[in-house]
C-alpha cells in the first residue's frame, strides 16, 4: 500500500506534490520518512539511476526519474514493486502531460498541490487493483483445492475400483482353475 507519495525536481529537489496516508497513529513516523524523502530529493542528480528501490526501516521507497522531475512512493517491504513501479509510471505521465511544461518556472514548494487530487485517485485505483488481484488469488486457490480435491477422489476410486478389478479378476481366477481341475480329473477316469 502506498503510505506516502512525493514528487521533486531533481535540480534542487524542490517537492513540487507530497500526500500521506490518512493514519493518526504512523502520522509522527510518516512525517520522519518525509524529512528522509526530502533529503533523499536534495542527493539526487543526473548521475542518479532513473529507477530504485531503497530501505527505510519497515518499508521501501520506490522511485523513478522522468524529464528531471522525481516521483517517489513509501510502501511496505511486502508489497509489489511491479505495483509501485506502475502507479509512479502512472503518476509521471500524467504529472507531465499536466504540469511538465512549468516544473522548472517554479519557485515555492508544492506548487502543484493541486495534483493531489489524481494522487489520491490513482492511489485508490492501486488498492482497488489490489485487493482485485488478492480476490482473484483467492479464487485460484479455492479452484486449486477443488481440482486436488477431485483428483484424490478419482485415485481413490481407481484404487476401489483396481482393487473390486483385482478380486473379479482373482475369483475368475480360482473358477477357471478349479474348472481345469475338475476337467483335468474327469478325463483321468
Amino acid at each position: 500500500m502506498a503510505l506516502m507519495t512525493m514528487i521533486a525536481r531533481v535540480i534542487d529537489g524542490l517537492p513540487l506534490v507530497g500526500t500521506m496516508q490518512d493514519d493518526e497513529q504512523s502520522g509522527r513516523s510518516i512525517l520522519e520518512y518525509q524529512n528522509q524523502a526530502k533529503m533523499l530529493f536534495r542527493k539526487l542528480g543526473s548521475h542518479s539511476p532513473a529507477r530504485c528501490s531503497i530501505e527505510t526501516g519497515p518499508y521501501l521507497f520506490h522511485y523513478l526519474i522522468e524529464n528531471d522531475v522525481c516521483y517517489l512512493v513509501m510502501c511496505d517491504k511486502m508489497y509489489s514493486k511491479r505495483l509501485a513501479f506502475n502507479y509512479l509510471e502512472d503518476l509521471a505521465q500524467e504529472f507531465y502531460k499536466n504540469h511538465g511544461r512549468r516544473v522548472n518556472s517554479v519557485t515555492r514548494p508544492y506548487a502543484f498541490i493541486e495534483f493531489d487530487i489524481y494522487i489520491q485517485k490513482a492511489r485508490k485505483q492501486l488498492t482497488d487493483r489490489r485487493r482485485n488481484i488478492n480476490t482473484i488469488n483467492t479464487q485460484l486457490q479455492d479452484v486449486q483445492r477443488i481440482m486436488c480435491c477431485n483428483f484424490r477422489c478419482r485415485i481413490l476410486m481407481m484404487c476401489c475400483n483396481g482393487e473390486r478389478y483385482y478380486r473379479n479378476l482373482i475369483r475368475k481366477l480360482r473358477t477357471y482353475l478349479l474348472c481345469r481341475r475338475n476337467t483335468k480329473k474327469t478325463q483321468h477316469i
